[in-house]
């Protein structure tokens, strides 16, 4: 996450020190729009879980390591000026894909005690989902006659749900690995940079380089981090 905070850090850095000049000899308040934008959240990361659970008289600790992949993301926000350029907006973005995961399950012996048999298994298809809502403070620095850029910042409200895999045995010691839902709130900050040609004086297209990041306690999975950097394409159109 730190790698792609930082690229993003640099490429809005780039991007403003080449519009400073022509910002100054163009004009272009912020107008009221709403915009969506369709792109990836490239981040991968990897979270470990821990359960443990009563097994013959004695306990069972199922550790899991999880891989949430990099997928597709969708986002629509809305934003209104406040005074010549600068402005304040929100928006709600969804980042969801399913994962897999290695399990360690150490389980007792049903006829010796202090006995315990390492099983390994796989288990796929574990869902994971983040629903951000974003508050901004916007600014717009025009660069041409058409070309814009809006900043934002804000804080962040993240839902995140996750799939955790567990093992279960059964009264004759078979074993299944099931899936349990578990769900928190993160909160987080967002920023970014949206860089839109305005074919129309009520419509444009652009690109967006944006960032989310949090962090959640879920029950078997505390300080889990969530979100990262995120680009693509925006469409947005004037209110």
């Amino acid at each position: 996450m730190r790698r792609a905070t930082t690229l993003l850090a640099v490429g809005t850095a780039v991007i403003l020190a080449g519009a400073t000049n022509a910002a100054a000899q163009t004009s272009g308040e912020l107008t009221p729009f709403a915009a969506v934008y369709a792109g990836a959240q490239p981040q991968r990361r990897t979270i470990t879980a821990t359960e443990t659970f009563p097994l013959y008289d004695e306990t069972a600790t199922v550790t899991s390591s999880q891989r949430i992949r990099n997928g597709g993301l969708f986002k629509v926000g809305v934003g209104f000026p406040i005074s010549g350029r600068f402005g304040v907006g929100g928006g709600v973005s969804y980042f969801g894909r399913p994962g897999t995961a290695t399990i360690a399950a150490s389980l007792p012996s049903p006829i010796f005690t202090d006995t315990f048999t390492t099983v390994n298994l796989d288990a796929n298809d574990l869902k994971h989902t983040e629903l951000g809502i974003n508050f901004n403070v916007l600014y717009q620095l025009p660069v041409s006659e058409k070309l814009r850029l809006t900043l934002s910042a804000g804080p962040s409200l993240i839902r995140v749900q996750q799939d955790i895999a567990n093992v279960d045995v059964s009264a004759a010691g078979a074993l299944s690995v099931t899936a349990e839902a578990q769900s928190g709130n993160a909160i987080g900050a967002n920023g970014g940079v949206d860089v839109i040609y305005q074919m129309r004086p009520a419509f444009g297209v652009g690109i967006f380089v944006h960032y989310m990041g949090g962090k959640v306690d879920l029950p078997s999975a505390e300080g889990m981090t969530v979100g990262g950097a995120q680009a693509g394409v925006v469409v947005r159109f004037g209110l």
